[in-house]
């Protein structure tokens, strides 16, 4: 099995290989995506990554968004045979996930880019390279998920506390599941995951990041059914097959919540207080 991960400021995807031991190997091999503009002073920050119907093809998402750039991200195709860029699709501000259709009769011919600083989904034609449709969402939307039919497109809306559901043969929103009733704020809806049940529904999980916790609701009707604390800060899930087991990455990992228990450097212990540097 071949894996891609993206490279952040280094402007690559990195290839590795998973055999089925679970043993994870670096292959030495990257997908390049640096700026075309070889005096540009910016990297792309290479941030969400999405394969094509044969995995000929690999979206992956530019966010940086500056003057140099219009203000605008970006969205890189790249031939996963030769590791160059075949094209570079202008989105929306501060994108940041991607997915596409690669089933049905829509296969290869909609990816989906979210843009966190517009709250939109930029729909993108990977075959004539242009964005064809622009899709309202909740705020700053950082993490999507396919249903297994791939027609519905579920958005986490991480600075409104939803998730927004698109239809994708019409492209328009469906229907907008709020995860806090009380309408408290501050939950973060970061990653998402369905899992199957007896009964032949589906549950969507959500991982609730600054609240260290997942939420579960209905997949059709979006109703809470339950909650579930995890670690520090989880950002992504999974699930098995048979939905009896549910993986979460926790990204500040499983120790105390307040690692500074002193004082650093006379600023307190708050972690917004002793950040330095870019």
């Amino acid at each position: 099995t071949t894996l891609y991960a993206s490279t952040g400021a280094r402007d690559r995807v990195d290839v590795f290989t998973l055999d089925a031991e679970g043993y994870l190997r670096d292959t030495g091999k990257s997908l390049i995506n640096t700026p075309t503009d070889p005096k540009a002073s910016l990297p792309h920050h290479v941030a969400g990554i999405a394969l094509n119907a044969d995995g000929s093809r690999l979206y992956a998402v530019n966010n940086q968004t500056a003057e140099s750039n219009g203000f605008k991200g970006s969205l890189s195709v790249l031939n996963t045979s030769t590791g160059t860029r075949i094209a570079q699709v202008p989105v929306g501000g501060f994108p940041f996930a991607v997915t596409a259709i690669t089933q049905g009769s829509n296969a290869d011919k909609k990816v989906y880019v979210g843009n966190e600083r517009d709250s939109s989904m930029s729909v993108v034609n990977p075959q004539t390279l242009q964005v064809v449709q622009t899709i309202r969402v909740g705020a700053q939307p950082v993490g999507m998920l396919l249903s297994p039919d791939q027609s519905r497109l579920y958005v986490a809306n991480s600075g409104s506390d939803t998730v927004s559901v698109i239809d994708t043969s019409s492209d328009k929103v469906t229907d907008t599941f709020l995860l806090n009733p009380t309408r408290i704020p501050g939950l973060t809806p970061t990653g998402l995951t369905l899992i199957p049940r007896a009964n032949g529904e589906m549950t969507l999980a959500v991982t609730l990041s600054d609240w260290n916790t997942v939420a579960f609701l209905n997949a059709k009707t979006g109703v809470l059914q339950n909650t579930l604390p995890v670690g520090w800060y989880p950002t992504a899930l999974a699930a098995t097959p048979d939905g009896k087991t549910l993986f979460v990455t926790n990204a500040k990992g499983t120790q105390v919540r307040n690692p500074n228990s002193k004082d650093v450097k006379g600023w307190g212990q708050y972690i917004q207080d002793i950040i330095e540097g870019d």
